[in-house]
């Protein structure tokens, strides 16, 4: 027998848990002579500004001009792209785009483009040779707070008997004031 608030507790607990999207978001975007890795939030909010972050790696010598473009229609950036005439082989390089949400943009899920545009000289080349790489990445537009709730509950209880449950709230998106959990 478990009591009925154990039960009420489990669902809130495994929806809270499966439902969120992380906080944090790491993608690459490789071939055999370029890696470029972003960092982004998952989470953003209307009108907020964040930082969407890119750093360049070469792999191999005799990489040049090299540009790295983000865009989407639901975001407004002021630069959108950032460019490295050289960059020597096992050398990174990084830079942060500042981007906000437009108002209008929809709540939920929304695609941020990133495009790597870069010229390799081989050789056998009579001059470099153009390479583009791109990739979507996805971003979460929250207009309301997301709360994660980290609980530490006992491994055994017995029926009839109380019991507590420990845990830590954790915000994201926008601040939330007053948070009461009721079980």
């Amino acid at each position: 027998f478990v009591p009925k608030s154990v039960n009420y507790f489990c669902l809130v607990f495994i929806s809270i848990i499966f439902f969120v999207p992380a906080y944090a978001t790491q993608n690459s975007i490789t071939d055999a002579n370029i890696e470029v890795t972003v960092n982004y939030p998952e989470v953003v909010t209307h009108e907020n500004e964040f930082v969407f972050s890119s750093i360049v790696k070469a792999k191999v010598d005799q990489i040049s001009n090299i540009t790295v473009t983000v865009a989407s229609p639901e975001i407004e950036i002021s630069q959108n792209q950032f460019h490295i005439e050289n960059l020597p082989k096992d050398s990174t390089l990084g830079n942060n785009f500042n981007i906000k949400v437009r108002e209008e943009a929809p709540q939920g899920a929304f695609l941020v483009n990133v495009s790597v545009e870069y010229f390799i000289k081989g050789f056998f080349d009579e001059k470099p040779v153009k390479n583009t790489l791109t990739k979507s990445v996805e971003l979460n537009v929250q207009s309301i707070p997301i709360l994660v709730l980290d609980a530490d509950a006992p491994d055994s209880i017995f029926a009839g008997e109380s019991f507590s449950i420990r845990g830590t709230i954790k915000n994201q998106g926008y601040d939330a004031q007053n948070i009461q959990i009721a079980v």
